[in-house]
């Protein structure tokens, strides 16, 4: 007999997490090449998908769950620490910094000629989506400039790892702001 941990019938009644929740299992699934256990993902994903059940949806939550799958899977770029000779980079203050998601995440000011940019505030961001498990991931207080600027990292670090376009995408652009 099976018995349900979770009552997952808000999916039915909300279609903005219908929609997280689609977008969430595709991406996993796309990411994930092999058809075999894998302990540390699969609670990743559980957690990620209570977060949809249970927190307000936003695209902060979303790039939440884009980041964590990418970290889980070890395609997650460095972002503390130069890639390409594993020096401390400074997040703190304003400004651009070298992030070249080719060469493996942010590089410090030496190795960052010619490498394309990206706004330390982004960065901070990530880094703290990546370590927030409690949060409400309020967005009020976030500018759309530095959303977007997130949203296109994300996208564009994800873009390098699937095979094909998500179809989930275009059901979560109909029903919700991202």
């Amino acid at each position: 007999m099976f018995t349900p941990m979770r009552n997952h019938a808000v999916l039915g009644r909300d279609l903005n997490k219908l929609a997280y929740t689609a977008y969430l299992c595709e991406l996993t699934d796309e990411l994930v090449l092999e058809r075999q256990a894998d302990a540390g993902l699969f609670a990743a994903v559980c957690e990620l998908l209570e977060d949809v059940l249970t927190k307000s949806v936003n695209p902060l939550l979303l790039r939440r769950c884009e980041l964590v799958l990418l970290d889980v899977l070890g395609l997650l770029p460095v972002f503390t620490s130069c890639c390409a000779c594993g020096a401390s980079v400074a997040l703190d203050g304003d400004g651009q910094l070298g992030f070249d998601a080719n060469r493996g995440g942010t590089v410090c000011s030496v190795h960052s000629v010619g490498s394309p940019s990206c706004d330390r505030a982004v960065v901070r961001m990530a880094v703290s989506l990546l370590g927030e498990r409690s949060s409400s991931f309020e967005i009020s207080h976030v500018p759309m400039p530095l959303r977007r600027e997130l949203r296109d990292l994300t996208v564009g670090l994800l873009r390098g790892h699937l095979r094909r376009p998500l179809r989930s995408t275009g059901f979560l652009a109909q029903v919700s702001e991202r």
